[in-house]
């Protein structure tokens, strides 16, 4: 078993892999992603270029219609869908580090957005809710990031969205399940 932390910013990538055969060897049987002959063929890359497209134009208009970042407004979404939330969930679901977190949280919280209290349950976690003003925000962001949505899949069917989905999903929730 191999695990490796990469770090890219405040993402953190966790690989573990099992060998699928002696030695780590990929062989033609078992290999599904064909080999890489440059770079961009890696499936990751092309994620990350999507992601970076995707991104770039977002952090704009979302800074310049909403004043927040691309990462508040996912802090933001998800405490909003998951209403009280642990700080640790939050943290695990967006795969951001600690320290990040509690400095965005701090910038939340100053602009009334969120509300970060101790837990009653638990004095050691802490409990992330969104205030009025975070619900008001996040209708509106919700319905930007809905129209956003429909331009990156613009070029694509109804079935091939769903397709697209639900192949993501799967690669998804097996790379969870590797890195923990």
């Amino acid at each position: 078993l191999i695990k490796v932390n990469v770090f890219y910013g405040d993402i953190k990538l966790s690989l573990v892999k099992e060998p699928r055969d002696k030695g780590f060897r990929v062989t033609a049987s078992n290999r599904v992603h064909p080999e890489l002959r440059k770079i961009s063929d890696g499936l990751a890359f092309r994620l990350a270029r999507l992601v970076v497209i995707h991104e770039k134009n977002g952090a704009y208009w979302f800074k310049k219609s909403f004043d927040i970042t691309v990462s508040q407004w996912r802090i933001l979404g998800i405490t909003h869908e998951m209403e009280s939330v642990a700080f640790r969930c939050v943290q695990e679901t967006l795969n951001i580090d600690k320290g990040q977190l509690s400095r965005l949280l701090k910038v939340m919280t100053q602009k009334d957005l969120l509300t970060v209290k101790q837990s009653e349950k638990d004095a050691r976690s802490v409990r992330i809710t969104t205030t009025k003003a975070g619900k008001k925000l996040h209708a509106q962001v919700l319905k930007f990031s809905d129209m956003r949505n429909e331009l990156i899949v613009g070029s694509l069917t109804k079935h091939e969205f769903l397709e697209f989905v639900r192949v993501l999903e799967k690669i998804t929730k097996y790379n969870m399940k590797q890195s923990n």
